[in-house]
């Protein structure tokens, strides 16, 4: 039997971003399943160990971001 909020999820590609030594890593296309009222987002066993793999490897990333600012924001009021 199926709990009341799985049957809201939906299953889609999401971005994980988590601190490693110091460092942001980005896993994009991680596939998850997300409550559309919470933004919860739920991972699979398999996704949980393959982008950790991918983390904690120590290979360099394919795409590195060197932008460091901070992201701007709309003002108030645009």
């Amino acid at each position: 039997m199926m709990h009341a909020i799985e049957d809201n999820l939906v299953e889609t590609p999401v971005t994980y971003s988590v601190e490693v030594g110091g460092q942001f890593v980005r896993v994009e296309n991680v596939p998850a399943r997300v409550d559309p009222e919470t933004g919860e987002r739920f991972f699979s066993r398999e996704a949980v160990d393959q982008f950790s793999a991918i983390m904690w490897s120590g290979r360099p990333p394919d795409r590195v971001n060197r932008d460091t600012g901070i992201p701007l924001q709309p003002e108030c009021g645009d």
